[in-house]
């Protein structure tokens, strides 16, 4: 998903990051909502208290690719504020019923956590796909969340969450 959003333009150096993936022309839309109750979102994409930025909102208004993405940023920690925050994904406008669902990816400090919902999400309807706490002294801890995946993938040629004999 990070590579997909950085060939979109988007800042995945940032210290927090939420990028939403996903294989269909419908219009899904990644949502952060902030303790202080500021949410970032496509029709508020920049929050001026605390930096975070959607900068990558694919498929809005006409279906363009089968390899969407969203993405939210937090350039810096510093200014992200104490307290619990909620990620969603809403269906702005649902225009296919094949390969439905998501993978939504939330890195920080060096963890990347992933979470995947595989049904299909009707126009208007919301799900959340975690709500976190965060403080300046202990980082980021997930409260709720989708279950996390552990599935295998293959990276540079090598299937990733299994052992690789080396030799250095």
């Amino acid at each position: 998903i990070k590579e997909r959003v950085k060939r979109a333009g988007g800042n995945v150096t940032g210290d927090f990051r939420a990028s939403l993936s996903w294989f269909n022309y419908d219009d899904l839309d990644l949502h952060l909502f902030e303790p202080n109750g500021t949410k970032i979102c496509f029709y508020s994409k920049h929050s001026p208290v605390t930096g975070g930025q959607l900068d990558v909102d694919m498929n809005a208004g006409g279906g363009n690719t089968r390899s969407a993405v969203e993405n939210i940023v937090y350039p810096t920690r510093t200014r992200m504020r104490e307290g619990l925050y909620t990620l969603s994904v809403t269906n702005y406008n649902k225009r296919e019923s094949i390969d439905v669902g998501f993978e939504v990816e939330l890195e920080f400090d060096g963890t990347t956590y992933t979470f995947a919902y595989a049904k299909m999400l009707a126009t208007a309807k919301s799900v959340n796909v975690c709500r976190f706490k965060y403080t300046h002294a202990k980082g980021l801890e997930i409260v709720d969340s989708l279950p996390a995946t552990q599935a295998s993938r293959e990276m540079w040629g090598i299937p990733t969450q299994t052992f690789h004999k080396v030799q250095v």
